[in-house]
């Protein structure tokens, strides 16, 4: 299994598997610069990756010596979000007065581009006095497809990432969907790696949120409403897959709009969340 790295080094954008605190450079094996580009190869074409020997012969850097980007920093469109999937949020959200769902809600997050670990929010040049932080689990897409069969969902996959979603509350409420309220230039954080991880480990991944410091979400994928080939049977229902798609599977209770008072973010706030197996992901409010 592979852990993909997105990066730069001495100015040039590249992305490469992480082995340890080592990373071997694809770019150069690829003649690409992104993992958005790798991603979008047909398969016979990524197939040198499989031979590992070739792996340890190519250039390698030390991630200490590399800014770690965020795994693809330019979508090709739009983010598909699934909303209310962890059931302690969707019990926190119905004792305001929402319901469980029945089925996979789907809404799209469009952004100029995506930030990564590291890297800072300024919101104060966005237009909302209410933003939320919301750690998530998040897949890329692998291949094209459609119509997937719950048996064909794992093969399309490539791997997983840590995901803020940030949100402006008010702007949820004023639009009366969430699309507007998450939609916001870079509000949107994802690393620091994209692991590929087996259909067992995914069903039971501890995710947990802290702010300043304080432990604000503390769950598990396996209070998923709805699992991963649920999810992605309803979304490629009839509508095409692309690679390099991101999927964000939902946020658990904890939120900041879900205390009283509301917590939310402010200029000054670090923020980090941390999914089992995969990594933390760290960003900074301004």
């Amino acid at each position: 299994m592979s852990d993909y790295i997105s990066y730069e080094s001495n100015g040039e954008k590249s992305f490469g598997i992480l082995d340890g605190e080592y990373i071997y450079d694809l770019g150069g094996l690829y003649g690409q610069d992104s993992l958005i580009k790798f991603i979008e190869m047909d398969e016979l074409q990524r197939s040198k990756i499989d031979k590992i020997e070739t792996i340890y012969r190519i250039e390698r850097k030390s991630i200490n010596e590399v800014k770690v980007l965020p795994p693809i920093e330019n979508p090709r469109r739009g983010i598909f979000c699934v909303a209310k999937n962890y059931l302690d949020h969707a019990v926190e959200i119905k004792e305001l007065g929402d319901e469980i769902p029945k089925s996979p809600i789907f809404f799209t997050k469009n952004i100029d581009r995506i930030i990564g670990t590291g890297d800072t929010l300024n919101i104060e040049e966005a237009p909302t006095d209410c933003a939320d932080y919301e750690g998530e689990l998040a897949l890329i897409i692998k291949n094209k497809c459609k119509d997937l069969k719950p048996y064909e969902v794992w093969e399309n996959i490539l791997g997983f990432t840590v995901a803020n979603d940030f949100s402006a509350r008010e702007l949820q409420t004023k639009f009366g969907q969430w699309t507007k309220g998450k939609s916001l230039d870079r509000f949107l954080a994802m690393g620091p790696i994209v692991k590929e991880l087996s259909k067992r480990e995914v069903e039971n991944l501890s995710l947990k949120t802290w702010v300043n410091g304080e432990l604000r979400q503390d769950s598990n994928t396996s209070r998923f409403i709805f699992n991963i080939e649920k999810i992605l049977v309803d979304l490629s229902m009839g509508m095409t897959l692309f690679p390099g798609d991101i999927i964000l599977t939902g946020t658990p209770s904890g939120v900041g709009a879900g205390f009283n008072p509301p917590k939310y973010l402010k200029s000054g706030d670090k923020v980090e969340i941390e999914i089992e197996k995969i990594g933390r992901l760290v960003n900074y409010i301004k």
